[in-house]
């Protein structure tokens, strides 16, 4: 199993998710820059969470939810499949670890139960994750709960191994020019497909998008936002007990031309106007996404860009700082 929680270069879905896929073996071309072929997910489709964003920093509260979602359906799905739990499964995370971005690294480490960690070519990373996890055996041994460090053979604990990898010669950081250039091919793979050369010897895209109209009235858009209150801003020893993830109504106005859209599932939908817990969308795995190409304010029409032919799934979508214009 392959699971990215690298929302800025995802390789299972568009930017701004976070997932997890089953793999064929040696099915990862290491080569490519951009979101892999769904051809390689054997016979199933990603399990692919909203974050909305290519910033972990932006919304810290949310990424962390849906990493503690994304562990648990993992686990589930480790319990009823006995060569995937023989198999394990590799993590990809963001390279960029700083800040609030690496609070939410030590999170994944808890949520995804990871036992090896591999720091390629970072040693003020790898001398980071070493200090915390002695500080955390540390007090862990001087405590009666052990629920992430475990026993090793002699009886001592132990946290996740972490192994020091050399960076290879040729190897050069990208740039965010070539970032940006890459999350874009990333969408238009995602609604065009591969492109492959034709008879002709031009190059022509594997799959032909859609284009939907609907009208104002028709659409629910939501955006999610966090909302985290200071201790100081609390009573003494008191929790917050606001959802520190908050949902909001979207204006459909001219500045949503290009945006991406996430699809909401129709139950989960369903579930949220029944209790009204913003969690029972933003922790469900979304059905799709679409693009905004046009918004006509006169007709009150827009037109949305669909990687298949029909009706929406559900008229429910949840915005983004996520855009693309090819």
């Amino acid at each position: 199993m392959l699971v990215d929680i690298d929302p800025s270069q995802n390789m299972l879905s568009v930017p701004g998710t976070i997932g997890a896929a089953p793999m064929k073996a040696a099915s990862v071309d290491v080569s490519s820059h951009t979101s892999l072929d769904y051809s390689i997910v054997c016979g199933t489709s990603p399990l692919v969470y909203w974050y909305g964003s290519t910033d972990i920093s932006t919304n810290p509260a949310l990424y962390n939810a849906l990493l503690d979602k994304l562990g648990a359906n993992i686990d589930m799905r480790m319990e009823g499949d006995v060569d995937a739990k023989a198999d394990g499964f590799v993590v990809n995370t963001s390279g960029i670890l700083e800040g609030a971005s690496y609070k939410c690294l030590l999170h994944a480490l808890d949520a995804l139960r990871i036992n090896i960690i591999l720091v390629v070519g970072d040693d003020r990373l790898y001398s980071m994750l070493t200090n915390h996890m002695k500080r955390r055996v540390a007090a862990i041994s001087s405590s009666s709960s052990a629920a992430v460090v475990l026993p090793d053979t002699n009886g001592h604990l132990f946290g996740p191994r972490i192994i020091k990898l050399p960076r290879s010669g040729g190897a050069v950081p990208r740039n965010p020019s070539f970032r940006r250039s890459c999350r874009s091919l990333a969408i238009k793979q995602y609604f065009n497909g591969q492109t492959k050369a034709s008879d002709g010897g031009s190059a022509v895209s594997q799959f032909t998008p859609f284009l939907l109209e609907l009208q104002f009235s028709d659409l629910v858009i939501k955006k999610l936002s966090g909302l985290s209150l200071t201790s100081s801003m609390l009573p003494v020893a008191a929790k917050q007990s606001t959802d520190p993830v908050q949902l909001h109504a979207v204006n459909i106005c001219p500045g949503l031309k290009h945006a991406v859209l996430a699809v909401c599932h129709p139950h989960a939908w369903e579930q949220y106007e029944i209790n009204g817990n913003a969690s029972e969308l933003y922790l469900s795995g979304v059905s799709g996404f679409v693009a905004v190409e046009n918004v006509d304010i006169e007709r009150e029409m827009l037109s949305l860009l669909c990687p298949s032919q029909g009706e929406l799934p559900t008229k429910i979508l949840l915005q983004s700082d996520i855009t693309w214009m090819e």
